[in-house]
């Protein structure tokens, strides 16, 4: 078990491979439908407990650092989520109750996937560099964020959609891949238990587009709304990702060419970035 940021921050690629693993056999399933994936929705809730348990690790080392709690104590509170905080009751909850009083229970197995494009450079525009285009992704990590704060390991953001509250979510970050999770804080998130995992997605040219693909086994009214309202739902967000990155050049100036970044290990076990 870690008790250091740098032991949680060192695991964060093998977990990120476990969650593309994962989606691949999802999506591999011959079921014919989401509600048919009954194993895959249990191994869902067990990977939404994980994540949960590892963006907890990576809130709470600093507070077990310097609180003076025992070691137990300190596992014992990031087992029960005691870093994620949030309220219960949120707006789209209250909706979903609801129509399922009317017409049922919603809950089941569901996937996701979709890719917006992000920014695009022209003679007159610019898209930042990898580094600039992963902060706006963590700055916009979800529907409804300020674009304030950073997503971060174990820091907590409030999503909303038109301006109703979807709830809280918890983030994991990859770096090396330019990538985060999104995953549902218990109790306080409209589609609680799921995951959401999100990239940078370069298109060689200095512009990119957002891949995001979640998973999950919450309500889905309306027809299993969490396939048909993925595109709806974060295009806006990738638009505001795009915006914050966009610039403007005058048609003779030379447009910085995009770095290539390998990441390997050093020596020490630390993960080292080399970018050319």
């Amino acid at each position: 078990m870690c008790s250091t940021l740098e032991c949680v921050n060192g695991f964060m690629p093998e977990i990120f491979e476990g969650v593309r693993n994962f989606g691949a056999l999802y999506s591999g399933d011959a079921a014919k439908g989401n509600k048919d994936k009954l194993a895959f929705g249990a191994i869902s809730d067990i990977e939404t407990k994980a994540l949960l348990v590892a963006a907890n690790m990576a809130a709470g080392i600093p507070i077990y650092s310097d609180s003076g709690l025992s070691k137990d104590e300190f596992l014992r509170k990031v087992d029960a989520s005691g870093y994620t905080v949030g309220v219960p009751g949120t707006r789209f909850q209250d909706l979903f109750a609801t129509y399922e009083e009317a017409f049922g229970s919603t809950r089941q197995p569901h996937e996701y996937a979709t890719t917006s494009v992000g920014c695009v450079t022209s003679a007159v525009s610019t898209c930042g560099n990898a580094a600039s285009q992963f902060d706006a992704l963590r700055r916009y990590a979800g529907p409804g964020t300020d674009g304030k704060g950073l997503a971060n390991n174990g820091v907590v953001s409030y999503l909303s959609i038109l301006g109703l509250s979807l709830g809280y979510v918890t983030h994991l970050i990859d770096p090396s891949t330019s990538s985060l999770i999104n995953i549902t804080v218990p109790n306080a998130h409209a589609l609680d238990p799921g995951f959401v995992l999100r990239q940078v997605v370069p298109d060689g040219k200095g512009g990119f587009s957002i891949s995001t693909t979640g998973w999950g086994t919450g309500s889905s009214p309306m027809a299993n709304s969490n396939s048909w309202a993925d595109g709806p739902v974060w295009w806006p967000n990738t638009n505001e990702i795009g915006g914050d990155v966009q610039g403007f050049k005058w048609p003779w100036q030379e447009t910085q060419k995009p770095r290539r970044c390998v990441v390997s290990m050093s020596i020490q076990g630390k993960p080292v970035e080399v970018c050319q």
